[in-house]
C-alpha cells in the first residue's frame, strides 16, 4: 500500500540564520519538481 512520507521532529532549532523570501528553487535546479510534473497519480 502507497502512503505519504511524514516525518515529526520534535525540539529542533533552526538556530540563527539569514532570512529570505525565496521560497522555491527555480524549476530548471530543481530536479524533484522536475519529475513530479510527470508523474500521475490512478487512485
Amino acid at each position: 500500500a502507497g502512503g505519504t512520507p511524514v516525518v515529526v521532529a520534535r525540539g529542533f532549532e533552526f538556530g540563527d540564520h539569514a532570512g529570505s523570501d525565496n521560497l522555491f528553487r527555480a524549476v530548471e535546479g530543481d530536479f524533484v519538481r522536475q519529475a513530479l510534473r510527470g508523474w500521475e497519480f490512478d487512485g
